[in-house]
Order: structure tokens, then C-alpha cells, then sequence
């Protein structure tokens, strides 16, 4: 019987935060966000990583990390967004380190998009004679509240007669 043991060589050098996706959370939290890391320790629980937001410089609150998975290929990292204070500006930075190593931390920035306000989508003609008289059409896009999770089971379909 042969065994073999295949051992994976700690990470030289800092961590680095490959992509975050989507790169617009919701500002009122709760996206769901996935980050791939490379050069990242090898980690098996949430409780071994931390997640956290900022606005220059200022710790806007923990994300809430959801599960890690490390592979020789790197590390994924699923984690819950938080809201943001109301009435700040949308850029944020994430950073994840592991919670044994904090020094060996990876950030990225993030676009927090505001999904209560309407906004312009469009405006239709772009330009028109300086003397004006031209008839503006404006597009607004309105937010809609997300739809809540069923809370009853589906009714099963009933049987065809025979």
C-alpha cells in the first residue's frame, strides 16, 4: 500500500485580493460578495478569516464571512456586505486577512450602489438648438423593494386524471 502526503508550501509575500464580485454591493447590505485570493494562508473556517469595509480609512463594520474554501489554486472567501451609514459616499475598500496573520492582509475597492433612490437612466434628445423649444424626455429608473422569500411551501401540481 502506498500513501502519499502532498504538502502545500506556506504563502511568501503579501496576499493578493484577485477580484470581489459583483464590485457594487447594495448600500443597505446584505449582497452576498465572493473574493478570490491568491498567496492566501490555507483556511477551512469562516472564524479563520476577517472581512471588513471601510471609507478612507474608517472601519465601516465586519462583513459577516459565509464559508472559505482554499485550494492550490488560491483561496475563495463568500461573505455578507454591510449596510453603509446614510448619506455617505458609495466608495468603499474591502479588506480580508486571515484572523491568524491580520498583517498578511488583501483589500480591493468596491463601488456601494444606493438602490432607494431613483435616478436617471437616460435622457433623450442629448442636445438641441441654443435658441431651446425642445421637448426633454427624461427616463427615470425607480427602485423596487426586493422580493421576500417565500414563506410557505408551493403547492404541488395535481395529478392528471386517468
Amino acid at each position: 500500500m502506498v500513501t502519499s502526503i502532498a504538502y502545500v508550501a506556506a504563502p511568501s509575500g503579501p496576499a493578493i485580493l484577485e477580484s470581489v464580485t459583483p464590485s457594487t454591493p447594495s448600500a443597505a447590505g446584505g449582497t452576498i460578495l465572493t473574493a478570490l485570493l491568491s498567496n492566501f494562508p490555507v483556511v477551512s473556517l469562516p472564524a479563520h478569516v476577517a472581512a471588513t469595509i471601510s471609507q478612507g480609512g474608517v472601519s465601516q463594520g465586519g462583513a459577516t464571512v459565509l464559508s472559505v474554501t482554499s485550494s492550490v489554486f488560491g483561496t475563495m472567501v463568500r461573505f455578507e456586505a454591510p449596510p453603509l451609514p446614510a448619506g455617505t459616499v458609495l466608495a468603499a475598500d474591502v479588506t480580508i486577512a486571515p484572523a491568524a496573520a491580520p498583517s498578511n492582509a488583501a483589500s480591493a475597492s468596491l463601488a456601494y450602489v444606493d438602490r432607494t433612490q431613483p435616478k436617471i437612466a437616460g435622457v433623450y434628445p442629448v442636445e438641441g438648438p441654443v435658441a431651446g423649444g425642445t421637448v426633454v424626455v427624461v427616463r427615470i429608473q425607480v427602485p423596487y423593494p426586493p422580493l421576500p422569500y417565500p414563506t410557505q411551501k408551493p403547492k404541488p401540481h395535481p395529478k392528471p386524471r386517468t
